[in-house]
């Protein structure tokens, strides 16, 4: 039997100073998902998905981005279809010319 779960990746946040990171999330369980991201307002927001075997310690080091720059134009829902992407999962958002208001959910298929 296939199961679906809901996890919250980020509450509401606003994106502002060019880059905001999402608490690492673990994902190992699922065999595919979607990552839906909300934006409430604000400008157009970039997402990058990143995967790491371990969990923790900084972006630079420890995360690989899975998927390319996802370009978000503006309010609106998103998704984001993910295929074998390892055991941890966290978003990093970039605004351009404003700060932006966004909620992000991870949906998860086993």
């Amino acid at each position: 039997m296939t199961t679906c779960e809901t996890l919250p990746l980020c509450p509401d946040t606003t994106v502002e100073d060019n880059t905001e990171c999402t608490e690492p999330v673990e994902v190992g369980p699922f065999r595919e998902g979607i990552v839906f991201v909300r934006v409430f307002e604000g400008g157009a927001v970039d997402v990058e998905v990143g995967v790491s075997p371990i969990g923790y310690e900084d972006w630079s080091t420890a995360w690989t981005v899975r998927e390319t720059r996802h370009e978000l134009a503006g309010p609106g829902m998103y998704e984001i279809p993910l295929q074998n992407f390892g055991n941890w999962l966290r978003l990093r958002f970039s605004n351009h010319d404003q700060p932006a208001s966004v909620l992000a959910w991870f949906v998860g298929k086993g």
